[in-house]
């Protein structure tokens, strides 16, 4: 008998380093930058820490019906972008 994944979760880790100067720019993006690994500091480009933003959303997938489900149980969902 097959055993159902009951969640499916995203994990999302915005910016945290600011370059100190444009609030925003043309792209949206380029005036912030990740920092160098998870704990790791700012590049010298964008050298101003912001609070870190994690997102973690999670579905539960256990409502909805099994028989729509692969036989062996994997979770059938994906994103849009096709990361299981």
């Amino acid at each position: 008998m097959a055993t159902y994944a009951c969640a499916k979760n995203s994990d999302n880790n915005l910016c945290s380093c600011w370059d100190g100067v444009n609030i925003d720019s043309p792209d949206h993006k380029s005036h912030v930058a990740y920092p160098a690994g998870i704990l790791g500091a700012c590049p010298s480009s964008h050298p101003v820490e912001i609070p870190q933003v994690f997102i973690e959303t999670i579905w539960d997938t256990g409502k909805f019906d099994k028989s729509l489900w692969p036989e062996d149980g994997t979770q059938p969902f994906v994103f849009s972008q096709g990361d299981p």
